[in-house]
């Protein structure tokens, strides 16, 4: 029996497209799938033919992108700055959308989607969360983005762990004002306990990646891709069809893009390497570089030789799928923790963002390329199966 579906999310790409995947799965099922998010979504989503809802706030632009990707604040800009001053009015947008379909999967960004999920519950709508990344598990295993090394120290990491919990709670106590108002049970953290579904917990990614445990709700279905089938542009394909494979720069939230751009074209020419930049504002072209605007990576990474990237957990999880040689230099939110895990598991290298300079990207680049230890590595990760069948399962059966 057909059923209908609302995936609520806020954030970057990587917060947003596996939905669109998972979404996609259902719909070719015979499901309805409907993907609650920022406004400045509704062309990347309905292009591909899957339906849109507009849930408030829009995503951040100018000072606010900024403030939102700082290394240290950022997150509580986004929850505190963005989220929370925004919330009744996304109570009211997803709440419009969830009435009357069957279950409702949260990212836990979205602070409305556990409490639309109480008022709406006696109507028969069921409530699964979601994580795209082991950080919103909030484990005792993560690295912070303030303090990423303490994880190595287990017992000051459970410590800052419970630092933050207390001060997020105090953070987002409106949120319980806001649930009284509303005739609901007051909750207990918005960002912790109230965002995770006591029936069903979705994971994200693959279970070698972060193990999932301590939960019978949790269940790891495995990264998520949406194919694409937008083709690549003239410029990019002519770059990649002319010439050995480049590296792949993904132009991302760095604090000072310009001197990334200079230190990266720097360290692809001591290498003697092509570049390819992903993300900037227009097309350029070099004698040996190309700085082209965002596009799909998944078919461009299979021809790259090496990927340079913030550690966004959607760009990690292509680049582990193409098998390709990783330089991870996180910045802020989850990027810190992605790296980590995957430095660990011998699939990437890590450079700290006050460390990119020309020569330590080139030597890094140098020895991803020659080190058969990880080539080895990828390649059992290369091909990953896609998670949004697995995803798709879940939801199916928790509907039932």
């Amino acid at each position: 029996m057909p059923q209908t579906f609302v995936f609520s999310t806020y954030g970057a790409r990587g917060d947003v497209f596996p939905y669109l995947a998972i979404a996609r799965e259902l719909q070719n099922r015979g499901h309805r799938a409907l993907v609650a998010t920022s406004e400045s979504y509704r062309r990347e989503i309905e292009k591909r033919g899957l339906e849109f809802r507009a849930i408030r706030p829009d995503a951040p632009s100018g000072d606010d992108a900024q403030k939102m990707m700082h290394p240290i604040n950022g997150t509580e800009f986004l929850f505190r700055r963005l989220l929370l001053p925004a919330l009744r009015d996304s109570i009211a947008d997803l709440r419009a959308v969830a009435v009357g379909s069957d279950v409702l999967i949260s990212h836990t960004t979205s602070l409305a989607g556990p409490i639309v999920a109480e008022m709406e519950r006696n109507r028969g709508l069921k409530w699964a969360s979601s994580a795209v990344s082991p950080l919103s598990l909030l484990q005792n295993d993560v690295a912070l983005p303030a303090l990423p090394r303490a994880v190595d120290f287990p017992i000051l990491n459970r410590a800052v762990l419970e630092l933050l919990r207390r001060q997020f709670g105090m953070h987002l106590k409106e949120t319980q004002h806001i649930r009284a108002e509303l005739g609901l049970s007051r909750g207990d953290n918005a960002l912790w306990s109230d965002a995770h579904s006591p029936q069903l917990q979705l994971c994200l990614w693959d279970e070698r990646f972060a193990p999932v445990s301590g939960m019978e709700a949790r269940r790891a279905v495995g990264f998520c891709f949406l194919a694409d089938e937008t083709p690549l542009s003239p410029e990019i394909e002519d770059f990649l069809s002319e010439g050995e494979a480049p590296i792949a720069f993904v132009v991302a939230s760095f604090s000072d893009e310009w001197h990334w751009q200079v230190e990266s074209i720097a360290a692809a020419e001591m290498q003697g390497k092509r570049a390819l930049f992903l993300g900037g504002a227009k097309f350029s072209r070099g004698e040996s570089d190309l700085f082209a605007p965002f596009a799909p990576l998944a078919p461009i990474l299979p021809r790259c030789a090496a990927l340079v990237h913030q550690g966004g957990i959607g760009t990690l999880a292509l680049g582990l799928r193409a098998g390709l040689p990783m330089l991870l230099c996180p910045h802020s939110h989850d990027q810190p923790d992605n790296a980590r895990r995957a430095q660990k598991l011998g699939l990437a290298r890590v450079l700290a963002p006050k460390n990119y300079r020309a020569a330590n990207v080139a030597h890094e680049i140098g020895v991803l390329l020659r080190d058969e230890e990880i080539t080895a590595r990828l390649n059992q990760w290369r091909g990953l199966q896609n998670g949004s069948a697995n995803a798709a399962d879940e939801l199916e059966q928790f509907a039932n």
